[in-house]
């Protein structure tokens, strides 16, 4: 059975300011390492004895589920169990729901009705602890308290009080304050932060960019511990290494109602993947976690427009795959090798570090590319869709893909394929490649290099001293005035007074060719 700790981890500030915000300065011991083993009873009667009149109702089976589902989101996390034990006794905390009446004669918050409070484990703590909810509460039916209902975020908000956790808005145990954070309603804070989906403990519900208001009570919030809690939770007993370790699949609500919730994913392990299957609005899927600095610190949120749910990823947690659903999809790699698949819609997939494999499905898709070893898969090309790459690294077009941006600075190459493609160059020195059909090449800035292959290609050089090659008699260039010393490498006779800006002109081959120049000095 443990028993409270008051001095840890009081003196032990991680340097995090939203860490140290959220550990109010106490914890639950047992005293023998590992595992931190907390008893709790649901307990009925009198609460304190200057107040006798004040007493806990008995709990209906589905308040009583709730609130043992609720535990379980933090030993889902935590290096904790939880045991429900028969007599106060035994009991590290002991449970009360009473009356709204009976709540108002011993918390008064100073700002509505108060859904519950929970002791916390400091040197004022005299054990056993109490959670005391209010039956009466908003939230509190048999709805309410299903997974994302109000009165199930209640309950694990206030567990984590239990627990040692301090609210983001004050300075409970003499935690600090979120950044830029001066009330406790409409307070977001430093990149607003301060909100539900970023940490339980917020009285922000839910994400400020969902469908607003919430219509309803019993869906809509959060209801597990977020990225913040997660990790001050950790740091206080350690993290659960347990749970969530085989192959996963985490599925993006597709409507509003019973079972559309905010939670963070916390996952010891395997080859996992965020799924929007089924989905019809356009979903966000990121798969990087919970950087705790900067602003994304809370995490990156995962979720489907119009849908007041979804997910955001704990500290040192990868999940490797996304699913898109049918609409338009972003989808966003992590350092892992991820395979994202857009499914139908125009999607945009972009893997980032770590060598990824990506598939667009139906749609005019596009795909950002950074590594030689990534895998970009079209299945087919139907009519009227045009699926483009944007690499920054030096690249060829594949089977089924359109257009090639290349993207950054790096002097980077870009070949075609047998489509009729469009290639694009970035700022640098680039070669770009056609091959057979009709292609349209730009090299943008820099002194380029377009080669658009067999076919009557379209030549744009821009800035630069750009160079080009010319094979066919419909093959157009273009170039306007003061933008470099250009020239032509052709090997079909040609005449310069077509392209009144390019200045020299080659002619390759053995055949018996002509050559005719312009105004300009040739």
């Amino acid at each position: 059975m443990a028993s409270v700790n008051p001095d840890y981890p009081l003196n032990q500030p991680t340097g995090n300011i939203y860490l140290d915000s959220l550990i109010w300065g106490g914890s639950w011991s047992d005293g023998l390492g590992g595992t931190t083993h907390v008893s709790w009873s649901a307990s009925v009667g009198q609460l304190y004895e200057e107040q006798p009149d004040v007493v806990g109702d008995g709990w209906l089976n589905f308040e009583l589920n709730a609130l043992k589902n609720a535990l379980k989101t933090w030993s889902n996390v935590a290096n904790i169990t939880f045991t429900q034990v028969p007599t106060y006794a035994q009991s590290n905390i002991q449970y009360y729901n009473i009356s709204n009446s009976h709540m108002q004669k011993i918390y008064d918050a100073g700002f509505g009705q108060v859904l519950g409070f929970h002791d916390v484990p400091d040197s004022a703590g005299t054990e056993p602890l109490y959670g005391v909810l209010n039956h009466d509460g908003v939230g509190w039916t048999k709805l309410g308290l299903q997974v994302g209902g109000m009165g199930f975020n209640t309950l694990v908000h206030e567990i984590g009080h239990g627990l040692g956790l301090a609210h983001p808005h004050d300075d409970g145990g003499g935690s600090s304050v979120f950044p830029g954070v001066n009330s406790p309603f409409a307070s977001y804070g430093t990149h607003d932060l301060n909100q539900g989906v970023f940490t339980i403990m917020s009285y922000n519900d839910g994400w400020i960019k969902q469908p607003s208001p919430l219509i309803d009570v019993s869906y809509g919030l959060a209801a597990t511990p977020m990225a913040f809690d997660i990790a001050a939770i950790q740091l206080i007993y350690g993290a659960n290494m347990h749970y969530n370790t085989g192959n996963n699949l985490y599925f993006l609500p597709k409507f509003n109602g019973s079972g559309a919730y905010w939670s963070c994913i916390w996952d010891a392990g395997g080859k996992d993947t965020i799924s929007a299957n089924g989905t019809h609005g356009n979903a966000t899927i990121n798969l990087n976690a919970a950087p705790l600095v900067g602003e994304n610190a809370g995490g990156y949120i995962s979720h489907v427009d119009g849908i007041v749910g979804g997910f955001t990823i704990a500290n040192n947690v990868v999940i490797e795959n996304a699913i898109g659903g049918n609409g338009h999809d972003q989808i966003i790699g992590n350092q892992a090798d991820n395979y994202l698949v857009g499914g139908k819609g125009n999607d945009v997939l972009n893997g980032g570090a770590g060598t990824d494999k990506m598939s667009g499905g139906f749609g005019n898709d596009i795909y950002f590319v950074d590594q030689l070893l990534d895998r970009v898969v079209e299945p087919s090309r139907l009519a009227g869709e045009a699926d483009e790459v944007r690499a920054s690294i030096t690249y060829t077009l594949g089977a089924y893909l359109e257009h090639l941006t290349l993207i950054g600075n790096g002097n980077h190459n870009g070949t075609g394929n047998n489509a009729s493609n469009i290639l694009k160059g970035d700022g640098t020195n680039n070669a770009l490649y056609g091959r057979a059909a009709n292609d349209t090449l730009e090299g943008g800035g820099g002194s380029d290099t377009l080669d658009g292959g067999s076919g009557a290609d379209r030549l744009t050089g821009g800035q630069g001293d750009d160079v080009y090659y010319i094979d066919h008699k419909n093959d157009l260039v273009i170039e306007a005035t003061n933008q470099g010393v250009d020239l032509i490498r052709t090997t079909i006779s040609y005449n310069l007074t077509l392209n009144p800006n390019v200045e020299n002109l080659i002619l390759l081959g053995k055949s018996n060719l002509n050559a005719t120049g312009n105004s300009l000095d040739n």
